[in-house]
């Protein structure tokens, strides 16, 4: 599990804990959004974003709240614990804390 090798913003991130957070294509796609905006941006602008590159087979409003629910409860933590993100969850506000091994793992797949 990922947890194990979490590591501070200001710290290196392992190889394998890089590998585990990008392993998910929802996460590797909240995260090319994050850089794309200059490294910050909120929670709707990023779901609004997520579900523009989606097709969707429920309804729009049903879409965005299962996407809200696992952006909140897990891809945002898991980034925020391994020091990939900051995430306000009061502000609904995430900012990206550079990572080298993250940003060229994003270039590769």
């Amino acid at each position: 599990m990922v947890r194990q090798n979490m590591t501070a913003p200001s710290q290196q991130l392992s190889t394998d804990t890089a590998f585990e957070l990008l392993a998910n294509k929802q996460r590797r796609r909240a995260l090319r959004h994050v850089v794309g905006e200059d490294g910050h941006t909120t929670v709707d602008q990023l779901v609004d974003a997520l579900l523009t590159d989606t097709s969707l087979s429920v309804d729009p409003e049903t879409a965005r709240e299962q996407l809200e629910i696992r952006l909140h409860h897990t891809h945002l933590p898991l980034l925020q614990e391994a020091g990939v993100i900051e995430y306000d969850p009061q502000r609904e506000t995430i900012r990206y804390h550079a990572t080298d091994i993250v940003e060229e793992l994003l270039k590769q797949c």
